[in-house]
């Protein structure tokens, strides 16, 4: 299962993206019966990938997205 988020620029550096992040995770350990969680960045958005490692993610691996050539980060942790 895949984690995410988009905040408008505005609401950037205030932590609504780790606090939402955190509620996320929470509730999943709680009500729902997965082992993993995913989250994945573009190489470079460094702020999204000290969200994942605040979560307690850790990186996984660096590939391609499909369609966009754009290299990414997949960040993972086990529930």
């Amino acid at each position: 299962m895949e984690i995410g988020c988009r905040l408008g620029r505005t609401h950037w550096g205030r932590g609504l993206a780790t606090e939402a992040a955190q509620a996320v995770v929470a509730r999943t350990r709680a009500e729902l019966d997965l082992r993993r969680l995913v989250s994945i960045h573009v190489v470079g958005n460094e702020a999204s990938a000290r969200v994942m490692v605040k979560l307690g993610m850790s990186l996984d691996r660096e590939t391609v997205q499909p369609g966009t050539g754009r290299r990414v980060r997949v960040y993972a942790m086990d529930l």
